[in-house]
């Protein structure tokens, strides 16, 4: 029976007599020889392909990072199953300046060791904190991460055992026993607390790191805040006449204001280090 011819792309099997359709078309074909060339000797991409670039890596996948939050987390859970409350009397060391001691004002054994672990705590979240400060002038990788964090943690604990160490010695020369030692509870405490307010920040910044610089910005402010309140109680303890204001403002510039320069004048150094 005569039927409509078949076109170019339809041929008909052997075996059954219905048209299949042909879908390599003859313009896909190779015209030159360069063209041949490349489709008998070049790779087919499909068994090779896309080159993949490195996928950007966080803090919180570190996993030094991690086992260091996760330790000081330890620490301090342990400690608060005996001494929950210790936390109660920060709030007391950090402003009270009352002369006359309290029976129940003495410390144990465990309740320093919290203190001492409250402390590793607070310097362990700053130098989280300073960490994305350096991914600023610096990109920080998986491979330095851990390393530039240790260092920042150098720092922060220097700058902590220095104030610690001036708190002490001003308050030997200008102060009796007991206003020195309220001094020192008054800066350990506001420390403390600190620590505890830079949690969310720190992890927010290790494991989104989208949000580091609002988390920085945070941070610098819970810092100055618990620095003033500190300056303040210190401010109550020392002074009593007008000629007391000049040794304050010599304090608040040696002690205050220089150490925290030459700590991020390390942090610097550190960012500058990790791209090295």
């Amino acid at each position: 029976m005569p039927g409509k011819p078949l076109s170019n792309d339809t041929t008909m099997t052997m075996s059954t007599g219905f048209p299949s359709i042909n879908t390599c078309h003859e313009a896909d074909a190779p015209t030159s020889a360069i063209e041949k060339t490349v489709c008998t000797t070049s790779t087919v991409p499909y068994t090779t392909g896309i080159p993949g670039t490195p996928r950007p890596t966080s803090p919180g996948e570190n996993s030094g990072i991690m086992t260091l939050i996760a330790i000081s987390f330890l620490l301090v859970a342990i400690g608060f199953k005996h001494c929950s409350r210790l936390f109660r009397t920060f709030t007391q060391d950090l402003w009270s300046v009352r002369r006359r001691a309290n029976v129940f004002d003495d410390r144990t054994a465990n309740e320093t060791q919290v203190l001492v672990t409250l402390i590793i705590q607070t310097c362990v979240y700053e130098s989280i904190l300073l960490l994305a400060l350096t991914g600023r002038h610096a990109p920080v990788t998986d491979g330095n991460a851990f390393t530039a964090t240790m260092l920042l943690l150098g720092v922060t604990s220097s700058l902590y055992l220095f104030q610690l160490a001036a708190y002490g010695i001003i308050g030997y020369v200008f102060s009796d026993r007991t206003g020195r030692s309220q001094w020192i509870k008054g800066f350990n405490a506001s420390q403390a607390l600190l620590g505890f307010a830079l949690i969310i920040p720190a992890l927010l910044t290790i494991f989104y790191p989208a949000s580091a610089d609002t988390m920085l910005i945070i941070g610098a402010a819970l810092y100055i805040t618990a620095r003033i309140v500190f300056i303040c109680k210190g401010f109550r303890i020392f002074y009593h006449k007008i000629t007391s204001l000049l040794y304050f403002i010599l304090y608040l510039c040696s002690v205050e204001i220089i150490p925290v320069i030459t700590a991020y004048s390390g942090v610097i150094l550190i960012s500058r280090l990790i791209t090295e």
